[in-house]
């Protein structure tokens, strides 16, 4: 009906089976627009949510893709006029909105609801800094576009979050730039039957495989996928010490690779820009130190877990976190730094 009264709305019906990720292939395909705006038929938009989403796209030319704040409900809401809006549940967790401790949260989990999302459908071939707006040559004619969103129909139901960490760390373009607009876009329908529920034990093993690949090529070398899962999840390896101990030298890893590709070490190097000059340093520097906030706390958990779970026989990891946390203090300190 819809695409009667609109020419602009065409309907795509696919005859062959390749489940989501290839029926989001199909649509990128077919789509002629500069954004694409993703959502589930079992979802409702919020009002105004494409006026919002589009307005804070265009005041940041530099944003890559934008999601929004989803409001949970279980069931539809009646279809009378005069109903309300359908209950929410527990609300979803509020994710991170700087740029750049969105890109470290991504390695430990997918905060960035799929069905929020408004992407640019292409961007431009330049090298950026990451955070930032600098300039710089990429692969290709500097200002030339390119069509650059494509799902892994092999990253089984964790496509979403394949895509985000294939962008996020690149083995060699740049990085997209992740943002998210803190106030709600939709209601995004979870139930006892969605698919996330069905599949949660293959969507968590999916989700693992694509941190592990980022992980790698963020480090530069392929690292244990059951170091992964630990840091990942640590409250299911709690009575192994050995995991424990895995998942926090990857950790202690994960962070100086994850600084320097941000070209600095510390974010006490990075000196705030003045008021005229805009926020990207202001926006950095923000951003690394919830990084190091994040890490020393991800460091704290998994020391009280051993020590909760195992008692004096993870001492050795408790000693290790210390040493690790008295280290860091001690870099900053020779920075000019204030150490976390």
């Amino acid at each position: 009906t819809l695409q009667k009264e609109d020419k602009r709305i065409r309907l795509l019906a696919r005859t062959e089976q390749g489940g989501v990720a290839e029926a989001l292939n199909t649509g990128l395909r077919h789509a002629q627009g500069d954004f694409i705006l993703r959502m589930d038929s079992d979802d409702i938009c919020c009002l105004g949510r494409i006026n919002r989403q589009m307005r804070a796209m265009r005041g940041r030319p530099d944003v890559d893709i934008l999601g929004g704040l989803p409001l949970l409900f279980s069931s539809p809401p009646s279809s009378s006029p005069s109903s309300s809006l359908p209950p929410s549940l527990p609300p979803f967790p509020l994710p991170p909105t700087n740029p750049i401790f969105l890109r470290w949260s991504l390695l430990f989990s997918c905060p960035i609801a799929h069905p929020s999302v408004l992407c640019r459908r292409r961007r431009r071939r330049w090298r950026r800094r990451e955070g930032g707006r600098e300039g710089g040559r990429g692969e290709g004619k500097e200002g030339e576009e390119e069509e650059w969103l494509a799902y892994d129909a092999t990253a089984g139901p964790a496509e979403d979050y394949d895509l985000w960490l294939r962008l996020s760390f690149p083995p060699s373009l740049p990085p997209a730039l992740f943002s998210i607009l803190p106030s709600p876009c939709l209601y995004l329908r979870k139930h006892g039957q969605s698919e996330s529920t069905i599949k949660r034990i293959e969507q968590e093993a999916a989700a693992d495989a694509a941190a592990h690949r980022a992980m790698g090529r963020l480090l530069g070398k392929d690292v244990p996928l059951s170091a992964v899962t630990a840091l990942r999840r640590p409250d299911a390896v709690a009575t192994s010490l050995s995991l424990l101990t895995q998942a926090v030298d990857l950790l202690l890893l994960l962070l100086p690779s994850f600084l320097r590709s941000l070209s600095f070490s510390s974010p006490t190097e990075t000196v705030v820009r003045r008021e005229e000059e805009g926020g990207e340093e202001e926006e950095k520097r923000v951003g690394c130190l919830q990084v190091e906030s994040d890490v020393q706390g991800r460091l704290r958990a998994i020391a009280a877990l051993g020590i909760g779970h195992m008692g004096l026989a993870a001492m050795p990891l408790l000693q290790r976190v210390q040493e690790a946390t008295r280290r860091r203090g001690k870099e900053e300190e020779k920075r000019g730094g204030n150490g976390l």
